[in-house]
């Protein structure tokens, strides 16, 4: 089992606001302009960044999306949308985080 190297706080922020940024600019729940900062789906940053740490499968990841959107912001939201933000999400955090965690 390859060592996972852990993040010092400042590059714990940094790859919140990363996957932030990325969760805004998909916006499934369709805000028509979320300023800087926003926090409306820190509700998925988390969980996505942990499963992200384990490398979860993206029909994992997208099946814990489209439940999220149902779930807690009551949305009949599309799978294929979920699959192409998890695929998304999988590819930006295999090439600027893979091997860290918390």
């Amino acid at each position: 089992m390859t060592e996972m190297r852990r993040l010092s706080k400042a590059e714990m922020r940094q790859r919140g606001r990363e996957l932030r940024a990325l969760l805004n600019e998909w916006n499934p729940i369709g805000i028509p302009t979320l300023p800087a900062g926003d926090d409306e789906y820190d509700c998925l940053l988390w969980p996505l960044i942990r499963m992200l740490e384990q490398d979860s499968g993206v029909d994992a990841v997208a099946t814990f999306l489209t439940t999220e959107l149902r779930d807690h912001f009551g949305l009949d939201h599309s799978t294929q949308s979920s699959v192409e933000f998890a695929r998304r999400a999988k590819t930006w955090f295999q090439s600027s985080w893979e091997g860290t965690r918390v």
